[in-house]
């Protein structure tokens, strides 16, 4: 059993000061890359939850459409001839007096730049500066030069799936990073691997801040499980290099979780989902509720998850495993080490484990062959009986003597997951706010595994030829064996997560003309996780190293545990 304790604890201070043209303050917004203003549009039912947000190349507005009962210009003519001398328009004509009868944008295409600017920065007064990842500079528009894949709440609740990092690993650019179905070498965390360079390369952010990390001993990759869905509101994936912002744990890209902050009443939901066979049941409860008054806002949201296993032995696909010969010549595949019923091209054999319950005996014994017996092949095994016969090899119908491990496995791992989440925000006067953030987090999981596979070669601890079970009279090197005794291998994590943030932002007040677009901020982020990590199945290799050398009467009396392990690795001599 390992306890570990992960404590993580920062202070910030940011100052950022944006030029106007860096706010987007002066461009002409016809000329922004912007989406177009239309309706949202209703999700298809093959909905794909990402929104990729690519750059968008600016285009002269169109060209106002002639009346029906007007002709259209002949092809040699120019679409917009020129008038007459006596209608010629001033060089410089005078915008009208009040701005909220000046004409759109896309309706002046005859404007000068100058006039297009002041046009501009009178329609953009009063829209909000926002903060892109990836960059500390506010802008008003959310396109971004570099690749930023969004998903927000609405698409995040169409996918039917209760973990945020789930919807993340859809994102095209994700590697192979841990989830639930990983048994053999997870551990119930859900992470992110952004191109395939390492879950510790991907920043994982909330609200532009740091999160402690939440796996085990030394991983400092975040668990994106530990982040309640309830309370996520769009999530941003920055799928390039950023570590000249965030710092080299953002080589692979980041992803930065913006969580609700304006959220007034109160939300309830309740989720449930099985298999068509049903197991992997899944069951969530989350409740959110909030107050929001003129200055600021508190909301907070808990939520509890159950999620059951799924065995690899219920499924077809998953209940046993099979090797295959891929060759193109003939004579190869005949000069291989395999199997008799592999050596042909393009064949397939159920595989399963030569660790077997019985033990498996390599005659030629790693350089010093062994008489087995009752046996004429080059493996043996007991016969039950106390003596031994031939080892049967797999077949593409049949496991032969092999062992299917897999029907023990899980396919889907277990997990019980409970969240409390708080956050808020108070004006404190016109241009300083303060805010705050608290979560905790505590997981159950659980990975399965078959029984303990014991490997003479790999251990390096032969039985010794003055074992008392070994009937050969020379060391035993090469023997696998099922340890069916110690029963299958259970691995279970309790890990608890918490997080603390509180600081002021603010901006400098519009007096101050030379420092009017300075923002700055101060924060104090706590975050501390405990873990323990439990094992059930495996063996202690200096015991076992001392149940296969020399045994006498008189040690087994002084050590009774040996005694136990000592029967177990040479039971299957008898």
């Amino acid at each position: 059993m390992t306890r570990m304790k992960k404590l993580a604890c920062s202070v910030g201070l940011v100052l950022v000061g944006t030029a106007p043209v860096a706010a987007d303050g002066t461009t002409p917004k016809n000329l922004k890359m912007r989406p177009a203003k239309t309706a949202k549009p209703q999700a298809p039912a093959h909905w794909l939850p990402f929104h990729r947000i690519g750059k968008r190349v600016a285009q002269a507005p169109d060209q106002p459409t002639p009346p029906p009962d007007q002709p259209a210009p002949p092809p040699d003519q120019p679409a917009n001839p020129t008038p007459p001398p006596d209608q010629t328009p001033p060089a410089n004509p005078t915008p009208p007096a009040n701005p909220e009868q000046q004409p759109n944008v896309g309706q002046t295409p005859n404007l000068t730049d100058e006039e297009l600017a002041k046009l501009a920065e009178q329609e953009t007064q009063g829209e909000e500066i926002i903060s892109v990842t990836g960059s500390l500079i506010g802008r008003k528009e959310i396109d971004t030069p570099s690749p930023l894949t969004m998903v927000d709440k609405a698409k995040i609740e169409a996918a039917g799936i209760t973990n945020v990092g789930d919807v993340l690993q859809k994102v095209p650019s994700q590697g192979n990073a841990l989830n639930a179905q990983n048994n053999n070498g997870g551990d119930g965390s859900t992470r992110v691997d952004l191109r395939s360079l390492g879950s510790n390369r991907t920043l994982v952010l909330m609200n532009g801040r740091r999160i402690v990390p939440s796996g085990l001993g030394a991983d400092a990759s975040v668990d994106l499980g530990t982040i309640p869905l309830a309370m996520v509101e769009r999530v941003e994936v920055l799928k390039d290099g950023a570590s000249a912002i965030y710092g080299s744990d953002a080589i692979s890209g980041v992803v930065n979780v913006i969580t609700r902050t304006d959220f007034n009443g109160t939300e309830a939901t309740v989720y449930t989902a099985t298999s068509q066979k049903g197991d992997g049941t899944n069951y969530d409860l989350s409740l959110v509720t909030g107050h929001s008054s003129k200055k600021g806002n508190l909301t907070f949201a808990a939520g509890y998850q159950d999620q059951k296993s799924v065995m690899a032995g219920d499924r077809s696909f998953a209940k046993q495993t099979f090797g295959f010969n891929f060759c193109n010549d003939q004579e190869l595949a005949d000069d291989m080490m395999n199997p008799p019923d592999m050596r042909t091209c393009n064949t397939k054999v159920l595989l399963g484990s030569s660790a077997v319950p019985g033990g498996k005996i390599t005659v030629s014994n790693a350089g010093d062959p062994l008489t087995v017996p009752g046996c004429t092949a080059k493996a043996c095994t007991a016969d039950g009986k106390g003596g031994f016969r031939n080892f049967n090899a797999p077949t593409d119908k049949d496991f032969g003597d092999n062992y299917n491990f897999q029907p023990l496995n899980y396919l889907f791992t277990p997990a019980k997951r409970v969240n409390l989440f708080v956050t808020g925000h108070y004006d404190l006067t016109k241009n300083i706010h303060t805010f705050f953030e608290a979560m905790y987090n505590n997981r159950k999981s659980e990975q399965q595994l078959a029984e303990e596979p014991l490997f003479l070669l790999q251990t390096g601890t032969p039985i010794s030829a003055d074992n008392i079970y070994n009937p050969f009279g020379k060391d035993v090197n090469n023997y696998n064996r099922r340890l069916t005794e110690f029963g299958t291998r259970n691995f279970k994590q309790d890990i608890s997560t918490s997080r603390v943030v509180a600081g002021l932002e603010g901006g400098v007040p519009e007096d101050f003309e030379a420092l009017k677009n300075w923002k700055w901020e101060a924060s104090f982020n706590y975050g501390r996780t405990d873990g323990t990590n439990s094992t059930h199945g495996d063996l202690i290799l200096s015991h076992l190293a001392n149940a296969s050398v020399r045994a006498s009467s008189t040690r087994w009396r002084a050590r009774p545990a040996v005694r136990r392990r000592h029967r177990s690795a040479a039971a299957a001599f008898r």
